[in-house]
């Protein structure tokens, strides 16, 4: 006979069985959250970088070789060049580079 379409679904499950899931779910959500990266290729740019014009924050601290936290600051300074794509914040890469060689043309302590 077939299943009225009206009747609710009961299903019997065992909540100690739910718990890995769970505990899962919430690691990935929290790593998302703070920017982590739960993948190896993804704690860098990723493989498909010559064809990629824009990194994130990460990314763009990775190739410059400072914190994350510290493109930030740059960025939100203006000295470093970004762009904005809506609520994002986005690194040209070859303003990267340009920005690099400005900096080592100008006279450091």
């Amino acid at each position: 006979m077939p299943a009225d379409p009206q009747s609710p679904l009961t299903l019997s499950i065992d909540p100690a069985s739910l718990a890995p899931l769970i505990h899962a779910v919430v690691r990935e959500a929290l790593a998302q959250l703070h920017g982590e990266r739960r993948s190896p290729e993804a704690a860098g740019p990723r493989a498909d970088d010559a064809e990629r014009l824009l990194l994130d924050t990460r990314e763009a601290a990775k190739v410059l070789g400072i914190s994350p936290r510290q493109v930030a600051r740059l960025a939100e300074s203006g000295e470093l060049p970004h762009v904005r794509i809506g609520r994002l914040v986005r690194f040209p890469l070859d303003a990267l580079r340009a920005w690099v060689a400005k900096q080592a043309e100008q006279p450091g302590i």
